[in-house]
């Protein structure tokens, strides 16, 4: 029940005493890129500023699109916007989880219809 163990990490992670303003969560398998600390450190400093940050809902290390066929050699750094929601690597802000996601989160336990 993967969903109680990601919303059991998430709750502590924003937790008053601890008072973090956004939370990182990886699959364990995840390899990430040279790039990954910078590309979450930037993000964050993005959603902070405002600038059209309401439209984000997460920040994901995951990029489908990122096959060499794919990759502009030269637009070395862009960011796209998608509306689907990958999660093997992704940043929430303790807005949207407060507000929009922990009412909702599922709780992994299985119901009879």
């Amino acid at each position: 029940h993967i969903s109680r163990h990601f919303s059991c990490a998430i709750n502590k992670a924003m937790e008053p005493v601890r008072n973090h303003s956004f939370v990182v969560l990886l699959e364990d398998d995840m390899i990430v890129g040279w790039d990954f600390g910078a590309l979450f450190y930037k993000m964050a400093q993005f959603w902070s500023s405002g600038n059209n940050a309401e439209s984000l809902f997460c920040v994901s290390a995951w990029n489908d699109n990122g096959m060499k066929n794919r990759v502009s050699k030269k637009q070395k750094y862009s960011l796209f916007f998608n509306d689907f929601f990958p999660g093997l690597g992704w940043m929430i802000s303790k807005e949207i989880w407060q507000n929009e996601l922990r009412d909702y989160w599922p709780d992994g336990v299985k119901r009879n219809a």
